[in-house]
C-alpha cells in the first residue's frame, strides 16, 4: 500500500474548492506500477479498522438504530502536493466519508469541527470496475439496482478526460459553483449504517465509493454522483429483511446506493 502523509479534512476541501478548473482532470489518474500503465480513479475505500471508527461515534437508539437527523456525507477533497504534471502513483484527488448524528443549522459557517471523525477513503486500483467492466447486475426489487449503479460508474468512467472537471461544476440552480460534499438522507443513512453492521461480520469487510455521473437536474445540479457499496451485506444478514431497508443487493451480496444530496445547494430540512 503507498503511504499517504496525513492531511486535515478542512484543508484537502479547501485545496479542492481553490484548484483551478483546468487542473482538475489531472487530479483523477495515477500510475499502477504494478501494470506499468496509468489509469483513471474509480473506486475509493475502507475496511474494517476505519469501517469500525466511521460508525464508533453514531448514537442508536433501543433498536440498535441511528437516532432522528442521523446522516453519513462524503467530502471531496485534494492533495495539491500530487497534482503534478507527471502522473503520480497516488491521485491526488480523495473522499472521505462522516457519520453525523445531527445536522448543522441552514446557514451555519462550516469549521473544523464540522469534518469530525471524517475517515479518508483509499484508492482502490483493482476494484470490480477497473479491472472489468463488472459483472453480476441482478437485483432485487429495491431502491438502486446494482444495473443502474454500475451505468453511472461506466458514465464516468467514458467521459473524455478534457471534460472531467464539468461534472463537478452546477450548471443550474447555483450555476457555477464547485461541488463541496454529498449528504446521504436519513433512510438511506440508516440503512447504510445496517449494511456496515453486516459487513463487519465477514472475514473481509468493505465499503467502496466509487466515481458516478448522471444527469444534472435543477434539485441536483452536478452530474457527478459518488456510488456507495457495502460488500457481503446479504450474506451476513440474519435474513434479507435484517439487511438495510433501502439498499439493493447484487447477485453477489453488496448494496449500493447513489442518493447523497450534493452540497450546494444545502438539503432543505
Amino acid at each position: 500500500m503507498i503511504e499517504r502523509e496525513h492531511i486535515a479534512v478542512e484543508d484537502a476541501v479547501k485545496n479542492w474548492q481553490r484548484c483551478r478548473q483546468e487542473d482538475l482532470p489531472r487530479a483523477f489518474y495515477a500510475y499502477d506500477d504494478e501494470e506499468c500503465q496509468s489509469e483513471r480513479v474509480v473506486t475509493y475505500r475502507i475496511g474494517r479498522e476505519d469501517m469500525e471508527d466511521l460508525i464508533s461515534n453514531v448514537v442508536t437508539n433501543e433498536e440498535g438504530m441511528p437516532t432522528k437527523d442521523f446522516h453519513f456525507k462524503i467530502h471531496l477533497g485534494l492533495r495539491k502536493d500530487l497534482l503534478t504534471d507527471e502522473i503520480p502513483e497516488y491521485p491526488a484527488f480523495t473522499l472521505f466519508m462522516q457519520a453525523l448524528n445531527h445536522y448543522p443549522a441552514k446557514g451555519q459557517q462550516l469549521c473544523a469541527d464540522d469534518y469530525a471523525g471524517s475517515v479518508e477513503l483509499i484508492w482502490e486500483k483493482n476494484s470490480r470496475f477497473s479491472e472489468t467492466m463488472g459483472e453480476g447486475t441482478e437485483s432485487d426489487k429495491n431502491a438502486l439496482s446494482a444495473a443502474g449503479a454500475y451505468l453511472f460508474i461506466h458514465s464516468w468512467m467514458e467521459l473524455p478526460e478534457e471534460v472531467l472537471a464539468e461534472p463537478f461544476t452546477a450548471v443550474s440552480k447555483v450555476l457555477g459553483k464547485r461541488v463541496r460534499s454529498y449528504r446521504f438522507a436519513e433512510a438511506e443513512s440508516a440503512s447504510i449504517y445496517q449494511d456496515i453492521l453486516n459487513s463487519l461480520k465477514s472475514d473481509a469487510p468493505m465499503l467502496d465509493v466509487h466515481m458516478g455521473n448522471g444527469m444534472a437536474v435543477w434539485q441536483h445540479p452536478f452530474s457527478f454522483r459518488p456510488v456507495i457499496e457495502v460488500k457481503d451485506v446479504l450474506k451476513n444478514a440474519e435474513s434479507p429483511r435484517m439487511a438495510g431497508i433501502n439498499s439493493t443487493a447484487n447477485s453477489e451480496g453488496d448494496t449500493f446506493y447513489d442518493f447523497g444530496g450534493p452540497e450546494p445547494p444545502p438539503k432543505e430540512l
